[in-house]
């Protein structure tokens, strides 16, 4: 090996070792308040003095979620109480025969009931015939359902950010049509550049997205996502390091 390459090798090395030193002692500096587990918890400080918020069902509400998603310029399944949501779906067909109506909204229209407006990761949510929502929940929140695939299962797209840097992955299941339910899995399909977009505030957050022909619609925004596919890609202390430098101007 000539001193040239050498001279490079050993400087890669020792860049590589002070950044993971930088992580180390960030992490060392950031408290962990969670209704949950992760696999990166080990990394944070149980004496730290800046502390970060964990929590499964903080946030925004359902109908907030929404709203906020549409304000980022994303585009939406149609939403709003279940009333005044199979008004909408049913707008084009109400000159129909009323038993006609009736068939086509028990048979053809389906709806994503929110009982719990906080819960995210699947839960809090049903999916019934837009009749049967009708009939049971008519003041419950409530969004059209959009298949993601024809028949069975559902994929879905995950925009995931913590700190700094971002992934694309995507999200399947074989026979439940909660993508992350069921029999299926999970693949990153790529790390994006380094940043984030100006408008959100949070050090950890995922969009999830469903896709119907070439539209994409945003279905999700969580604050305290899992990261389960990132572990191994990263160590826990890299996973923290990023959080705690996005929060700390923010607590100082």
């Amino acid at each position: 090996m000539s001193n040239e390459a050498s001279s490079t090798f050993w400087r890669f090395d020792l860049d590589k070792c002070r950044n993971m030193r930088r992580s180390e002692q960030a992490a060392k500096t950031l408290q962990l308040k969670s209704d949950f587990r992760d696999w990166y918890d080990c990394a944070f400080d149980l004496q730290g003095q800046m502390v970060f918020e964990r929590l499964s069902t903080a946030g925004m509400s359902r109908r907030q979620m929404f709203a906020f998603l549409q304000k980022l310029g994303l585009r939406t399944p149609r939403h709003g109480l279940v009333e005044d949501l199979v008004s909408a779906l049913t707008h084009d067909c109400e000159d129909w025969p009323k038993d006609l109506q009736r068939r086509f909204l028990d048979q053809a229209v389906d709806v994503v009931i929110y009982h719990d407006e906080q819960a995210h990761c699947g839960e809090g949510k049903q999916k019934i015939s837009a009749g049967k929502a009708l009939d049971l929940y008519p003041d419950t929140y409530a969004s059209e359902f959009i298949p993601s695939v024809a028949g069975r299962g559902s994929v879905s797209l995950r925009y995931l950010q913590v700190g700094q840097r971002r992934w694309w992955l995507r999200y399947w299941s074989q026979d439940d049509w909660r993508s992350n339910a069921g029999e299926g899995d999970c693949e990153i399909l790529c790390e994006e550049k380094p940043g984030r977009p100006h408008e959100i505030n949070d050090p950890l957050f995922a969009v999830d997205f469903i896709r119907a022909g070439k539209k994409l619609y945003a279905i999700d925004f969580n604050i305290a996502p899992g990261l389960a596919p990132l572990n191994g890609l990263l160590l826990p202390s890299e996973v923290v390091s990023q959080i705690s430098s996005f929060i700390q101007p923010l607590q100082q």
